[in-house]
């Protein structure tokens, strides 16, 4: 039998700040996609802000019709918010490289 989702990952219930443990060398962009649909689970408020605090390059996508389970339920958001990473990742790279263009990979 798998182990539940409340005993693994960022949701075990010995973490006190289940979300930003371990959260403090994260220095890439990091976009929150939180369903607006009601559902039972999910992220909490708190821990929201302190993803904001803690996260130098955090963002919210709030995603409407769709709850948990964002993949299924709001494929369009998630491909969205992938090129919206992707191109903030880039343009950190390039404010890092002091407008010097990187190499090609």
């Amino acid at each position: 039998m798998p182990p539940s989702p409340d005993t693994v990952g960022w949701r075990a219930p010995a973490s006190r700040n289940r979300c930003t443990t371990g959260s403090e060398g994260v220095r890439c962009p990091v976009l929150l996609l939180v369903g607006e649909a009601p559902h039972a689970s999910g992220i909490r408020p708190d821990e929201i802000g302190l993803l904001a605090v803690r996260l130098p390059r955090f963002e919210r996508w709030d995603v409407q019709d769709a709850a948990h389970f964002i993949a299924e339920e709001a494929p369009g958001a998630v491909v969205s918010a992938v090129a919206h990473v992707l191109v903030v990742a880039q343009a950190g790279q390039d404010a890092a490289a002091g407008g010097r263009q990187a190499a090609p990979r």
